[in-house]
């Protein structure tokens, strides 16, 4: 399961780089979404600048929501159109970029907070995609709320979507190819600590750092 590291790339781009690269691999695979449009949230986090330039690497007309500045990275990443979600009405904005219609999946790490916006981003027989609740898990489904549009609702699993651990060295070396032409999909570095001060590593983690928090064992 090595891989080996572009010229380019240092070995921390790579580490931060190679989980959310099979994660975005195995998202870009759930739905039929060449030449059509798909929504993702979170777009500027690590697993959304990766879906984002996976997704219009294959054609997929991508629409990306974040916050604030972060819009820039979105669109740095490949997204045809970004949202900042602090000041724009997404489902508004949504329409208005797809002619009205909605688009064919969404995908979402957020949960709770985004469920019933993502239904209504969704064009007739589209697809949420939720694969995190980082924001409280997303409420049971009801049909009768799915009826008007015949949309479909899914929870990702990453081992259903990679057909076995012999396939992980071939989807990070592809997501490192791609970081290779589009650096924007590179996250910020939040904090570096070696490993003796791991604990302040989590400690990061759980304040909701923006970006990655790299632990070098020989620093």
């Amino acid at each position: 399961m090595l891989v080996p590291i572009p010229d380019g790339l240092s070995f921390e781009d790579t580490a931060c780089l190679a989980v959310a690269g099979l994660t975005a691999a195995g998202l870009a695979r759930v739905w039929p979404l060449k030449g059509r449009a798909a929504v993702v949230w979170g777009a500027a986090g690590a697993v959304g600048r990766l879906l984002v330039a996976a997704l219009a690497d294959h054609g997929v007309n991508v629409i990306g929501i974040a916050s604030g500045k972060r819009v820039d990275a979105v669109r740095a990443a490949g997204a045809n159109h970004a949202i900042d979600r602090t000041t724009e009405d997404i489902p508004e904005s949504v329409r208005a970029h797809t002619g009205g219609r909605g688009v064919a999946a969404v995908f979402d790490p957020i949960g709770a907070p985004t469920y019933e916006v993502s239904l209504q981003l969704l064009a007739p027989r589209g697809c949420l995609i939720n694969y995190g609740e980082l924001s409280g898990p997303v409420p049971a489904i009801n049909l009768h709320q799915l009826f008007p549009a015949s949309v479909f609702v899914t929870k990702y699993k990453g081992m259903h979507w990679v057909e076995g651990f012999h396939e992980f060295a071939g989807l990070i070396s592809d997501a490192l190819t791609l970081a290779t032409k589009c650096p924007a999909v590179i996250s910020e570095i939040a904090g570096r600590f070696s490993l003796d001060h791991v604990a302040d590593a989590y400690r990061l983690l759980d304040s909701d750092a923006r970006g990655k928090v790299p632990v070098l064992p020989n620093a």
